[in-house]
């Protein structure tokens, strides 16, 4: 995600709650780009107060993408050190200016007649304040106005923002036949010029090195364009270049230095070209729209590999269960008692049934239910064979078992702490002391009353479908999940146990994808 620049904070606030993870794409960066062009100043309320936003977005976001390195260095310097993070550049499509230059030669193109054999020279794009119009208004004077380069060259500004307008001001009492204003281009008739160029402009500001990386240099890199590119050192924009000998760098402020820059570049044609060819190779091999799929597709299998970072989840998790368990306990309490009696006269002492399990990180509790069956202890190789139909189960005990209400004392247990509403349900210590690395996955939440195993197959499951199950949950916990998986509790309640096939096969291959990580 990108704009708007907060979102992304409000998606990682909300994390609890979606489950999903949430990279942001670092496209500009505030309050740096405000403070750089003077709407803010760092001692600002504003930009504490997005300082403090930067600081736990970087924090609690499950990745974050960056479009420049100095961007990066910045950024972390002053914001901190995500979790994990990568820089990709935000490239161009080569096959735009393809379809472009066939259109172009099939019917021509509109600027033709203007331009008669002379070099197009164009601006694409916005002119906001982070942009070095001054610089651009003074070299693009210095070189239509104090020489005869309007015989040989065209300037075409296809722009938005408050410096097009300065520049339509500045540029005023140059002939139109030599500089052209146009407002934004749509798709095709911006890659149409592009494509028809031959030379691009690029403008950076002094104070905005680290906060921007204007696109337009790549999709002009990818046209084939040599560039003239104002910008001060140590911004990606100067590297960028500079890497790949792509064009002319001025500093900003230097309106003398775009003129040269320009007149070189209109009168020396071998230049012109090499530097062109040279962007135009660069683009194709680093920037190219296909092969920084292929960055983001192995960024972003990383980033899945990892559990979802979320702000307070276990926090929310918990006061969940407080609330609802202590609701529930107070719903059910003048069923209990009755119920309690009729356990006590159809099956003895004790009313319910306790026994050891492994609970989070393995810490073992005493799980509490109903008693259903006339033994009150198990050992662990008879609790495999004891089924509902088996004869200890008492009929009540089969009632109980039926629609769960053996479980209900569980409650308690989610009351003090011992379990959650909903988690992998818990298993005995002997059992869990014998998992395998993956198996002890489950182990890092509270166990459940009811879980992603249970409602997708439960009893019907093997053991070790019902782990994968459970360690598939434990990867992608959210209140959203629960609260999915606690209304199907319900229904299967209801309706009986069903294996939900498509969803055995995504923890198979969750499965799967963590061994071939090595997690």
């Amino acid at each position: 995600t990108t704009n708007p620049f907060f979102l992304p904070l409000v998606l990682v606030a909300t994390g609890a709650w979606h489950g999903r993870r949430v990279v942001p794409l670092v496209y500009d960066l505030y309050p740096d780009a405000w403070e750089a062009t003077g709407v803010t100043k760092a001692s600002s309320p504003a930009s504490r107060l997005a300082v403090r936003a930067n600081e736990l977005l970087f924090r609690h976001a499950d990745a974050v993408v960056f479009i420049g390195d100095n961007m990066a260095r910045h950024a972390i310097s002053r914001y901190g050190e995500p979790r994990r993070w990568t820089v990709i550049q935000t490239g161009a499509d080569r096959a735009e200016f393809d379809r472009a230059e066939a259109r172009i030669a099939s019917r021509g193109w509109e600027h033709d007649g203007w331009l008669r054999s002379r070099v197009l020279i164009t601006y694409t794009g916005n002119l906001g304040r982070v942009h070095d119009w001054t610089a651009l208004a003074v070299g693009l004077k210095a070189a239509f106005v104090e020489s005869d380069l309007g015989r040989k060259a065209a300037c075409l500004i296809a722009a938005s923002g408050p410096g097009a307008e300065f520049l339509r001001k500045e540029l005023g009492d140059v002939d139109d036949d030599a500089i052209r204003f146009s407002a934004p281009l749509e798709d095709e008739p911006w890659a149409e010029a592009l494509a028809r160029s031959s030379i691009s402009l690029v403008a950076l500001g002094e104070k905005a090195a680290a906060t921007s990386i204007p696109s337009k240099t790549f999709s002009a890199m990818a046209a084939g364009n040599a560039l003239v590119v104002v910008t001060p050192k140590g911004s990606d924009l100067h590297d960028l270049v500079k890497r790949h000998d792509c064009g002319i760098v001025v500093a900003p402020g230097d309106g003398a230095g775009v003129a040269a820059a320009v007149k070189k570049l209109v009168r020396e044609t071998e230049l012109r070209k090499r530097l062109a060819s040279n962007g135009l190779a660069a683009a194709r091999e680093h920037y190219e729209m296909e092969v920084l799929a292929g960055k983001w597709r192995e960024f972003m299998a990383q980033v899945e590999k990892e559990r979802p970072a979320r702000i307070g989840y276990e926090a929310a998790k918990r006061l969940v269960d407080l609330t609802a368990s202590s609701v529930a306990l107070l719903a059910a309490a003048p069923a209990l008692v009755p119920l309690a009696a009729a356990i006590r006269l159809t099956m003895g002492k004790p009313v319910f049934f306790r026994q050891a399990r492994a609970g989070k990180k393995g810490v073992a509790f005493d799980l509490l239910k109903f008693r259903s069956m006339k033994l009150n202890r198990l050992s662990v190789a008879e609790m495999g064979v004891i089924k509902q139909d088996h004869p200890m189960v008492t009929p009540l005990g089969r009632i109980l078992r039926r629609f769960k209400i053996d479980e209900l004392p569980q409650l308690l247990n989610v009351l003090k702490g011992d379990m959650s509403l909903v988690g992998p349900r818990p298993t005995v210590p002997e059992q869990a002391e014998e998992y395998t690395e993956f198996q002890r996955r489950r182990l890092n939440v509270r166990p459940g009353m009811t879980g992603w195993a249970q409602i997708n197959g439960n009893t019907s499951l093997s053991w070790g479908d019902r782990i994968r199950l459970d360690v598939w949950y434990v990867d992608n916990w959210s209140l959203g999940l629960d609260l999915r998986i606690l209304l199907e509790t319900m229904a299967t309640v209801v309706r009986g146990e069903r294996v939900n096939e498509k969803r055995l096969e995504e923890a198979k291959r969750h499965e799967s994808d963590l061994g071939r990580s090595g997690r």
